[in-house]
């Protein structure tokens, strides 16, 4: 009887046991559940608010009016709500507009959802409901809202909750730097060091707070974000930092703006020219426009730069460093100056703007600048002195070698263009003694001489004063070699006449005359100048010796040319 009884109290301890056993294993598996019906939730949220193409995320920390849980993610679109792009070109007003500005819109009321459990607001407090997710120092840093699972008659049967992070904001600290070991050297391009001051190669740990010291073999060790308490980082410095780097971050190669796959630059380099297209993705040919465009006809598909220009340069042979590099042209286009071909002065072979896939290999035109001045000369001595009037012209031109290598440019000519038509006061002296103003028309530098007749009325209203060339200047700038980055500052090589088409000199020209050279500095000595040799002394028309008084002092005022306009 007794063996019976201790045998019963056995089994009711062993069923008790079991009872609790059992009880556990049911309150895990309804956790596991919950947290896996948690997860299919933050999935599907993700999926329903991150994967359409024209979405991006960012966290709270960007709202204005401060946010109590900074790190909650958030979901925008990156199109208006009716689905119209958020930017428009509109090149009279400043180019791409961006509505969201015009509109002061506020993220806040912008954000489609806010990737948690539940509902709530970041920039409140947290509600009593709310469950702490990630702490640091014993502070909860990421709370998120409780969320009931189902009741029975019993209760709830459980709760869960969840909080997606954001990876995009976090430095990727095992991303290791290929090229750590190659000192950036502009004397050695070609090794790669360079490429580390061109772009970011890695997260610099170092600049991070505490500056932990993390080694480059560490790096392929970080399997985890948890693995980084084994480096010398540390764990209190992982944990401070958890929510500022991560070892994992993917992505798609999505066109946020336009929707679909971003083209790939890599095969278009290594193609002939063109990608085609494949199912949804769009391909890319040398003639698209770089600057996308809806409408066809706009001046940015006309005029634009195209994706060969940018596939050409990328597969340039030219050496990044080294000498005697040659300078290179981009494409030209003959057929555009037909127009203008019979005209003097004319550029019959200018760059080519609408569709031009060549790469230039020249300097950059830093300055082009043309002072101008008035002199006045005696053109004959004797008992009745006659003078002239001179236009002193000081062009400056500055040339940049942009590349780091050492640049051979060929022969250029420039043209500065200022203002032609001027009219100008001087103040005069006779050789008795008077002094008077004289009032005077000035006009030079065109592509036509024909300045009509009918006095004063006829040349204003002329072709030739009309020219929309008219105070444009040529000169010469000779083949010389650029070193790297260096800029060259060009002025008149001497003093001269100046050589151009002119109504004062009707005759051929040469315009390799007007040197300009990097090789003297400039000098007040030297200048281009244009004599107005047609004026004459009215009351003698047996010379042609200028004007019989001189003037000496010049000054740029409406004369009564302007005001009575004949």
């Amino acid at each position: 009887m007794v063996l019976l009884a201790v045998a019963a109290v056995g089994l009711m301890g062993l069923a008790s046991i079991e009872l609790r056993k059992s009880s556990r294993e049911m309150n895990a598996r309804i956790a596991k559940t919950n947290a896996r019906l948690a997860l299919m939730q933050a999935i599907g949220q993700l999926q329903k608010t991150l994967g359409p193409d024209q979405r991006i995320s960012a966290t709270a920390e960007i709202l204005k009016s401060g946010a109590k849980q900074p790190h909650w993610t958030g979901a925008w679109r990156t199109t208006q709500a009716n689905g119209d792009p958020i930017f428009s070109r509109d090149d009279l007003t400043g180019g791409l507009r961006d509505s969201r500005w015009e509109r002061k819109t506020d993220p806040a009321t912008q954000v489609i959802e806010w990737l948690v459990s539940g509902t709530g607001d970041p920039t409140a407090a947290p509600a009593s409901d709310t469950v702490s997710l990630l702490k640091q120092d014993n502070i909860s840093v990421v709370d998120a809202p409780k969320v009931s699972v189902g009741k029975t008659a019993t209760g709830v049967t459980g709760h869960f909750a969840w909080w997606t992070g954001d990876l995009g904001g976090r430095a990727n600290l095992a991303t290791a730097d290929p090229r750590s070991a190659i000192p950036a050297d502009r004397k050695s391009p070609a090794d790669g060091g360079l490429y580390r001051v061109m772009a970011s190669q890695a997260a610099d740990i170092s600049m991070m707070e505490g500056k932990p010291n993390l080694d480059d073999a560490q790096l392929p060790k970080l399997a985890s974000q948890g693995a980084m308490e084994l480096t010398n980082a540390g764990r209190e410095w992982s944990r401070k930092h958890a929510l500022d780097f991560t070892t994992i971050s993917y992505g798609v190669l999505a066109d946020v703006a336009e929707g679909g796959l971003k083209r790939d630059l890599t095969s278009y380099f290594q193609s002939d020219g063109k990608v085609p297209d494949f199912k949804n993705l769009k391909g890319i040919s040398d003639s698209d426009s770089i600057i996308a465009a809806d409408d066809a006809s706009s001046r940015h598909q006309a005029g634009g730069p195209r994706f060969g220009l940018l596939r050409d340069w990328a597969r340039s042979s030219v050496p990044y460093a080294g000498k005697n590099v040659a300078g290179r042209l981009p494409d030209l286009d003959p057929a555009a100056a037909k127009e203008s071909a019979t005209r003097a002065l004319a550029n019959e072979n200018p760059v080519k703007l609408a569709g031009n896939q060549r790469a230039g290999l020249q300097p950059i035109l830093v300055e082009a600048s043309n002072f101008t001045q008035m002199s006045t000369y005696l053109n004959k001595d004797g008992p009745v002195k006659y003078y002239q009037i001179r236009q002193l012209m000081y062009p400056r031109v500055v040339l940049w070698n942009p590349h780091n290598c050492e640049l051979k440019s060929g022969h250029f000519i420039i043209m500065i263009q200022g203002n032609g038509r001027q009219e100008m006061k001087t103040r005069n002296t006779t050789s008795s003694g008077s002094v008077f103003v004289t009032d005077w028309l000035n006009f030079e530098g065109g592509r036509n001489i024909n300045f009509g007749g009918g006095g004063l009325a006829g040349i204003m209203n002329s072709e030739a004063y009309n020219d929309p060339y008219m105070g444009s200047y040529y000169f010469s700038i000779p083949a010389t070699t650029f070193k790297p980055g260096e800029c060259l500052v060009f002025s008149p090589a001497k003093a001269a006449e100046y050589d151009g088409y002119s109504a004062y000199r009707p005759t051929d020209y040469n315009l390799n005359e007007n040197l300009l050279s990097c090789e003297v500095p400039p000098d007040p000595g030297r200048c281009y100048y244009v004599s107005a040799s047609d004026y004459d002394d009215p009351d003698d028309p047996n010379e042609d010796f200028g004007i019989s008084f001189m003037p000496y002092e010049f000054w740029y005022a409406p004369t009564y040319f302007y005001i009575n306009g004949k």
